[in-house]
C-alpha cells in the first residue's frame, strides 16, 4: 500500500480474481482499488477549494501551485490545513484579485513552489484588493541541493505590475508579507522587481536577508 498525504481515496471498487496461492493451490483473491483525489487544502478560490480547479484556474498537486488565468477576477480566502502548502502563479494579462482573510505559508513542500507564494509572470498586471486580515509568509528551507531557498512572499518580477488597494466598503484591511533569505516581501527574489504600487489598505512588509521589504530581492554582482 502506497500512501500519499496529498491524496485521499474516493469511489473504491473491488473485484474477485481466481488463481493459485504461493503453494500452488487454487485460491480466490479480493482486489480492492480506489480512485484517488487530492486532499482539500482549505484555501478557496471563488468559494471553491483550490485543489478542485475551476473556471480560470488549475491546481497541480505535485507542485502545489494554482495557476490563475491573467484575465479573470478571483477572490482567494482561507488557510491551508494540509501542511503541504499552496502557492499561486498569475499568468500574463490583466487580473483583478481579492485577498479575503487569506493566510498563505509554505508548509513542507516549499521546495517545489517556484519564486514566491504568490507569484506574477512577466507581463502580468494585477490589481490586488484587500479584505480583512491577510498574511503571506515565505520561509527559508535549505534542501540538500541548496536550491529553492530564496522565496519572495509576493513575487513581482521585472515586466510585471501589481497595485495593492483596499477593497470597497471593506473597512481597513491589512496585508502582512514576509520574504525569505534573498526574497523581498513584495517584489524580487534574487533579482530586481517590477512595478509595485500601494494605493490603499495597510501593508506590513518584511524582506529576507539582503532583500528589500518592497522592491528588489538580494542581487549578486559578478
Amino acid at each position: 500500500v502506497i500512501y500519499d498525504e496529498k491524496l485521499t481515496p474516493t469511489m473504491p471498487w473491488s473485484t474477485f480474481v481466481a488463481g493459485l496461492d504461493f503453494e500452488g493451490y487454487p485460491a480466490v483473491y479480493l482486489i480492492v482499488e480506489a480512485i484517488y483525489a487530492p486532499v482539500e487544502r482549505g484555501v478557496l478560490v471563488n468559494g471553491v477549494d483550490v485543489v478542485k480547479s475551476g473556471a480560470g484556474w488549475t491546481f497541480d498537486a505535485d507542485s502545489n501551485i494554482a495557476t490563475l488565468d491573467g484575465t479573470c477576477k478571483y477572490v482567494i480566502s482561507g488557510e491551508d490545513h494540509s501542511g503541504c502548502g499552496v502557492a499561486f502563479h498569475v499568468k500574463e494579462g490583466k487580473a483583478d484579485i481579492t485577498f479575503d482573510n487569506l493566510r498563505l505559508s509554505p508548509g513542507m513542500e516549499v521546495g517545489v513552489m517556484g519564486r514566491g507564494l504568490f507569484q506574477l509572470s512577466p507581463g502580468a498586471v494585477v490589481t490586488l484588493s484587500l479584505k480583512g486580515t491577510n498574511t503571506v509568509y515565505a520561509a527559508y528551507y535549505d534542501d540538500e541541493d541548496g536550491q529553492h531557498s530564496d522565496i519572495a512572499g509576493v513575487y513581482v518580477p521585472e515586466g510585471a505590475s501589481q497595485a495593492v488597494t483596499n477593497a470597497p466598503n471593506a473597512g481597513i484591511a491589512q496585508l502582512e508579507v514576509r520574504g525569505s533569505r534573498k526574497g523581498a516581501a513584495i517584489g524580487g527574489c534574487g533579482g530586481y522587481a517590477g512595478q509595485i504600487t500601494i494605493a490603499g489598505g495597510t501593508v506590513v512588509a518584511t524582506g529576507g536577508f539582503q532583500a528589500q521589504d518592497i522592491g528588489s530581492g538580494a542581487v549578486t554582482y559578478d
